[in-house]
């Protein structure tokens, strides 16, 4: 096998190997790697057709390549919720008041955004208005279990994620997995300093 062979069962082995990957990072290196040795293989031969291809696909990937760690060395300051995160994999959900969301022990399925309106979680005497997350925790947790009862304390617009989706978010956008993570942690140490308040309340009660 001469040389211009081997560069041509290499780009074909890249090309194959993108379609294994499961993140986007590896993807897009391998399919630049691909590009690169089409090009040289079909330079050789003369096959202009795949040179032209391969040309207009290599800029395609070397820009998403480059917003992508973008993305990722943004990763510590992105501490802000953008909706635009989550509006190409969302649903519109009109709740009317009194309306109960999910409940604590329900699936967790979803991953809410309060548009419109006032959620109270119940357990917690919680309200959330809009511009809030809702049901992130239930996601992250083991059971994937809602944790509280949610109410919609006033006629309310949700956008809804679905898990799967939710999950590719994470995967894929740094900022936004970031910024899930700065909010689970927050909520649960919000969670442990209510218990622990309730706690020594009780015990003064009881001295």
């Amino acid at each position: 096998m001469g040389f211009v062979d081997a560069i041509g069962w290499m780009a074909a082995l890249f090309t194959l190997l993108t379609f294994c990957m499961r993140t986007m990072l590896p993807l897009r290196i391998l399919a630049i790697a691909s590009n690169l040795c089409f090009i040289a293989f079909a330079t050789t031969l003369g096959l202009w057709q795949i040179v032209v291809l391969h040309g207009a696909l290599l800029p395609l990937n070397l820009a998403q390549l480059v917003r992508l760690l973008r993305h990722r060395a943004a990763a510590p300051a992105a501490v802000v919720f953008e909706p635009a995160w989550i509006e190409p994999y969302a649903q519109r959900e009109a709740i009317s008041s009194g309306s109960i969301i999910f409940r604590a022990g329900d699936p967790a399925e979803r991953l809410y955004y309060i548009e419109r309106g006032e959620v109270l979680l119940l357990e917690i005497d919680k309200r959330l208005a809009p511009g809030n997350l809702l049901g992130e925790m239930g996601l992250f947790s083991p059971d994937r279990e809602r944790l509280f009862t949610a109410v919609a304390l006033r006629d309310t617009e949700l956008l809804a994620v679905q898990e799967t989706d939710f999950n590719h978010l994470c995967r894929e956008h740094a900022g936004f997995a970031h910024f899930c993570l700065r909010l689970v942690t927050a909520r649960l140490t919000e969670n442990l300093r209510r218990a622990w308040a309730e706690k020594a309340l009780a015990t003064q009660g009881r001295a």
